[in-house]
């Protein structure tokens, strides 16, 4: 599963900075390892969101955002 969504984080102007990459995942801790061992971070750790998903919310080294995705 691959999607794209507005990111909610403003840009200098007050608009949105760009889209944010949702990437469907087997494992959040496993693909969250594997970004960080890429040169990523991940700003938002795991959390459960409605619809029973857990999500991460990280950038790659370059600055774009994603997401990682894990459906119950």
């Amino acid at each position: 599963m691959m999607s794209t969504a507005p990111s909610s984080r403003s840009g200098p102007r007050g608009g949105s900075r760009g889209w944010r990459y949702c990437i469907g995942v087997p494992s959040i801790p496993k693909s969250a390892e594997a970004a960080k061992a890429g040169g990523g971070t991940i700003g938002l750790e795991p959390m459960e969101v409605p619809g029973g998903m857990h999500i991460i919310i990280g950038n790659d080294p370059q600055g774009a955002e994603f997401a990682l995705v894990r459906t119950l």
